[in-house]
């Protein structure tokens, strides 16, 4: 992060590929980009283009087999699986499509578990529950298990939780995947208005035109190359 407490993430010449039978399948192919603190950025291309790879790669989830990511001065390919883990916990918040709330405990509990990780003080816990929870207007369904809640609602619970953490990058695979137009609409202007204040970097994948649209920007993968387009949403 820079002195002022903004941030970017730099991707030069990133390659990703997987071994499959006795083929190698590229999954990106020599990504170049960079994403700065006041950004919404969304990634499309059609399915097998690289979205969920690339996004996996951005949030310390994998490592690339060529070129370099940079979060700031933090180079991820040089990072031990510890080393990523205590990163995601202290500057990336990572979402996938599953949300991944755990079933037996409530919502907030969820998001209590979460921020317990930052080793905060339980009055400040229970203040950035509050706040984001009303934010994502679930205050009132704070105490309900994952199962008792619509598709829609886990979404933005999840999203309650990213926003409680307060990590400078937000990163989504596909957060709309299973939700109905409404919804999907509702959390796209949340991750919009997540780096609305300047300090915060929010990636989403998405293969929604009307959801990509609340981006500041798209960055477009082709499934023939991997290689990025770029454009405006």
């Amino acid at each position: 992060m820079s002195d002022d407490g903004l941030i970017e993430v730099r991707c030069k010449g990133v390659s990703r590929r997987y071994a499959d039978g006795t083929r190698t399948i590229t999954a990106l192919d020599g990504f170049t980009d960079t994403f700065r603190s006041g950004e919404t950025v969304a990634v499309t291309g059609p399915s097998g283009s690289g979205k969920s790879t690339l996004l996996g790669l951005l949030a310390a989830l994998d490592y690339a087999d060529d070129g370099t990511i940079h979060l700031g001065e933090t180079e991820l390919g040089s990072l031990s699986t510890v080393e990523q883990t205590q990163l995601r916990a202290e500057r990336i918040s990572y979402l996938g499509s599953e949300h991944n709330l755990l079933p037996i405990l409530s919502v907030y509990e969820n998001i209590s578990l979460a921020l317990s990780l930052k080793r905060l003080a339980e009055a400040e816990i229970d203040r950035r529950i509050r706040e984001n929870l009303r934010r994502v207007d679930l205050w009132d369904l704070a105490y309900r298990r994952p199962a008792e809640l619509s598709s829609g609602e886990r979404a933005r619970a999840a999203i309650a939780r990213a926003l409680a953490s307060d990590n400078p990058v937000l990163i989504a695979d596909e957060p709309t995947a299973h939700l109905d137009a409404e919804d999907a609409e509702r959390i796209a202007r949340l991750l919009a208005a997540a780096a609305s204040d300047g300090r915060h970097l929010v990636i989403f994948a998405t293969h929604d035109p009307v959801v990509a649209s609340y981006a500041d920007r798209t960055v477009r993968l082709r499934s023939d190359a991997r290689s990025p387009e770029r454009g405006s949403a």
